[in-house]
């Protein structure tokens, strides 16, 4: 299938289940637009040629007007600071950063992916997921989750 017709599919899935996830919630009309500018965002990373996957937008998507029906601001794919792994620097960004008060929750959507070439499935996730937890949970002071979403076949 043509790159720019996964990419328009990719958009208005997005949008739809925004759609539908805001109206469920009932979210207010302000909440809708800046988690709109927040799809935003995926979008034009996704145009960018980041690896950005359909599966997990839409579980941040979903989470995000959650948090956002239960009073949080929130931000997607959001910017928390930088980590040092040896000698080279990376950004770290939290998938659902939502703040309330004074308060704030990073959630990280685990689909599990695990790529074809590793063989150690069940250990690669729970790597990945001890991993995610040490590193969020020491970034800020905010209260972490994951959102684990595993099926028998994990396709992301």
């Amino acid at each position: 299938m043509e790159k720019g017709i996964l990419f328009k599919r990719f958009k208005s899935t997005l949008y739809q289940v925004f759609k539908e996830a805001s109206r469920k919630y009932e979210l207010k009309k302000r909440e809708v637009k800046h988690i709109r500018r927040e799809i935003n965002k995926l979008v034009k990373l996704k145009e960018r040629g980041m690896d950005v996957s359909l599966h997990h937008s839409i579980y941040e998507i979903i989470v995000g007007v959650y948090l956002s029906s239960k009073g949080y601001r929130v931000f997607l794919e959001h910017e928390l600071g930088e980590e040092k792994v040896g000698k080279v620097k990376r950004e770290v960004r939290g998938d659902v950063v939502g703040q309330r008060q004074g308060e704030c929750i990073i959630v990280e959507i685990e689909t599990g992916y695990v790529p074809t070439s590793r063989l150690d499935g069940d250990l690669y996730r729970m790597k990945k997921e001890i991993g995610k937890t040490v590193r969020y949970s020491t970034l800020m002071n905010a209260k972490f989750g994951i959102c684990l979403l595993y099926t028998s076949d994990a396709a992301d």
